[in-house]
């Protein structure tokens, strides 16, 4: 999904860095992430996990700083149900993204778009 964040998340994304000047209404550039959870989805956050509806979500581990060393705030850990018109987002590299696992969930109403891969890479070698 391709999201635009608002409020408090594009102010403290754009200082940071993680979200450069761009076209959404905060004058951020939209976000492109994965839709982790919907409403009514049980969430777990652990350190080094995050589970969704029991599952565990791969390479779903919280760093507690960002790639510049600065430490990331994170929701607390434990459980979290998801409300109705909330998504939460996981980006397509999590190892370095800021997506829900620390701001939690974002409105249904900040997605812009959908997004769907026009190639994809396996990272298996071609036969």
């Amino acid at each position: 999904m391709a999201v635009c964040l608002g409020g408090f998340l594009a102010t403290i994304g754009h200082a940071r860095g993680y979200l450069p000047t761009g076209r959404c209404p905060s004058h951020t550039t939209p976000v492109l992430k994965e839709v982790l959870a919907v409403a009514a989805d049980e969430i777990e956050l652990q350190r080094s996990f995050v589970a969704v509806n029991g599952r565990v979500v791969d390479r779903s581990a919280r760093p507690a700083m960002d790639r510049a060393g600065r430490p990331l705030q994170r929701i607390p850990f434990g459980h979290h149900v998801v409300a109705a018109g909330h998504v939460w987002l996981l980006g397509i590299r999590p190892a370095r993204s800021w997506d829900s696992r620390y701001y939690g969930p974002v409105p249904t109403s900040d997605v812009i778009a959908r997004a769907r891969p026009l190639f994809t890479w396996s990272g298996a070698e071609p036969r």
